[in-house]
């Protein structure tokens, strides 16, 4: 997008990098568990209990921007936890690993949405709109997955180890 300049670069300070940072890292961490998920149990099992999603957003904006929700928006999350709570019941590949790592994942990705939306809010946070936002959040996360991912991975994508697989 900025390279092909169909998006303006955002200019940010270094206390703006430190605002949004911790965005990044549950970004980063939301990845990771799904991830967790999708190792232990069956990949439609880990996608249904994301469905949960709306209901992480309702308590975290509650919590965190102190929205109020509706009775009919309460009332619709009772078919969305009724039927992850079936799914899970009834789920051939399920184990609480696997379960619990989707459920980070929720808790981590819609924190990350719902302070992402108070920190677009703000007054004095109007240095970029949501696509920028959301970009330089997947920047750093990028950038902070790199040493777990050589921790994790080892030398096997080291540069020495790409550039052989090149040649």
């Amino acid at each position: 997008m900025w390279a092909a300049k169909l998006h303006p670069v955002p200019k940010l300070s270094a206390a703006q990098l430190a605002k949004i940072a911790p965005l990044a890292a549950g970004h980063m961490l939301g990845t990771v568990f799904t991830n967790m998920s999708l190792g232990k149990v069956a990949v439609s099992f880990t996608h249904t209990v994301k469905a949960s999603e709306p209901f992480f957003t309702v308590l975290l904006s509650a919590f965190f921007l102190g929205e109020v929700p509706s009775p009919l928006v309460l009332g619709s999350l009772v078919p969305i936890v009724g039927g992850v709570a079936l799914a899970s019941l009834t789920e051939v590949s399920f184990n609480w690993v696997g379960f619990w790592s989707a459920m980070a994942s929720n808790l981590l990705n819609q924190t990350r949405n719902v302070l992402s939306k108070r920190l677009l809010g703000g007054e004095e946070e109007e240095f970029m709109d949501d696509i920028n936002l959301f970009s330089v959040i997947t920047v750093l996360s990028f950038l902070l997955s790199l040493p777990l991912m050589i921790f994790a991975e080892g030398v096997s994508f080291s540069p020495a180890f790409l550039q052989s697989t090149v040649s």
